[in-house]
């Protein structure tokens, strides 16, 4: 029984450094994205490698990181933490995305992820904390600034929607539209484009009825505490152009 517990709490706090190498942002074998690129790159530039620059942290990454901490003193494990990545690239913050690809979506985070809070920021949308992080609200504003440029409105950060963001002409946020009050046991194609717009985003998750019952009220409350509205399921000016974005 005591080998057992011992095994437990030995699994137990090696999880938990896992976990706080990968809240730190370190990089290693088997991630991938533009951090991983950049990484590569560096190696390649300053003479340590001759890696393939792909953004794939396989074993020819791993490597050439080991060789560098090595011969810089430093512990030789082959995996990019703040030291390295800051002696190597400048810089500690990573971007992270969890699918893997160049997407911006919930759950991302890195300096990719503020520099695109920052310029929503700058265009007046409702973007909340710039902290690198991609939560709800940066969802929210990612979706309105969608909406006012004529792109599909999913609250991702792909390449045409980040390529606008960064175009001299992005349209910024304004709340000139007036909408019509909606609230429960209204129905339309208002109530139809509300629901569309909340399943979206991930705030409701029922069927598309042109109804406004008991699910969609408790969508717009979750959208109305996500974005620090008043709290009360009804889809009034103020909640509607937040959601909308205009």
């Amino acid at each position: 029984m005591k080998k057992l517990f011992a095994l437990m709490l030995v699994l137990v706090l090696t999880l938990g450094v896992a976990l706080n190498a990968g809240a730190a942002g370190m990089l290693q074998q088997g991630m991938r994205g533009e951090s991983v690129r950049k990484l590569q790159q560096a190696l390649v530039d300053q003479g340590w490698a001759d890696l393939k620059i792909d953004g794939i942290y396989g074993p020819a990454t791993a490597a050439a990181v080991q060789y560098y901490q090595k011969m810089n003193g430093l512990q030789a494990t082959g995996r990019a933490g703040s030291t390295t990545l800051t002696n190597l690239v400048g810089s500690a913050e990573v971007d992270v995305n969890p699918d893997g690809s160049g997407t911006l979506a919930l759950g991302s985070s890195g300096i990719t992820v503020r520099n695109v809070q920052t310029r929503l920021k700058a265009l007046g949308y409702p973007v909340g904390s710039v902290d690198g992080k991609y939560g709800k609200k940066t969802q929210a504003a990612v979706a309105a600034f969608q909406t006012c440029n004529g792109l599909t409105a999913d609250g991702k950060v792909g390449a045409k929607t980040m390529a606008a963001l960064n175009d001299s002409s992005a349209v910024a946020y304004y709340t000139t539209h007036t909408y019509a009050k909606l609230k429960r046991g209204d129905s339309g194609k208002d109530v139809t484009k509300l629901q569309q717009t909340l399943a979206g985003l991930g705030f409701y998750t029922g069927a598309i009825t042109g109804y406004y019952s008991y699910a969609t009220f408790a969508a717009v409350q979750d959208f109305q505490m996500t974005n620090g509205l008043k709290v009360d399921g009804i889809a009034g000016q103020q909640t509607l152009s937040a959601l909308y974005g205009k």
